[in-house]
């Protein structure tokens, strides 16, 4: 049990301090942004959760290669939380040098670009996986 609320409390410090979130001021109204599970507008993070609902999916140590108004690539680490039966934060397994593809952006506030859907390719044992899914 101890190690679980270790666990939850190292992600929980690295979603607080591994994102990074730069004010709407510095940057053009028609950039892109990705939402944090708080609702925080971030743009180039580093770290962030995917599935707000359970954390069972996220990136971590992602650089940017490209961050626009209609796109955003990078490459990252993806944690996956094995959810069957139930998620088991303690298990996370990741992935290194998953792509990253931020897409469909929809707008919000009248300017603000956010992010609607990523892409995930990455390969395991050898053999190449792609998921795709909208952001919530």
């Amino acid at each position: 049990m101890r190690r679980i609320l270790l666990v939850v409390a190292a992600s929980l410090l690295l979603s607080a301090c591994g994102s990074v979130s730069v004010a709407s001021h510095e940057l053009p109204a028609n950039h892109g942004w990705v939402l944090s599970c708080s609702k925080q507008r971030l743009s180039e993070p580093s770290f962030f959760i995917l599935d707000c609902a359970t954390s069972s999916l996220l990136m971590a140590d992602t650089t940017w290669t490209s961050w626009g108004a209609r796109t955003a690539t990078g490459v990252g680490r993806l944690g996956v939380v094995p959810c069957t039966p139930v998620c088991k934060v303690a298990s996370m397994d990741f992935y290194p040098h998953t792509d990253v593809t931020l897409s469909d952006p929809i707008t919000v506030d009248g300017d603000a670009r956010i992010f609607h859907h990523v892409t995930l390719s990455y390969t395991f044992e050898g053999k190449h996986y792609t998921l795709s899914r909208s952001l919530s």
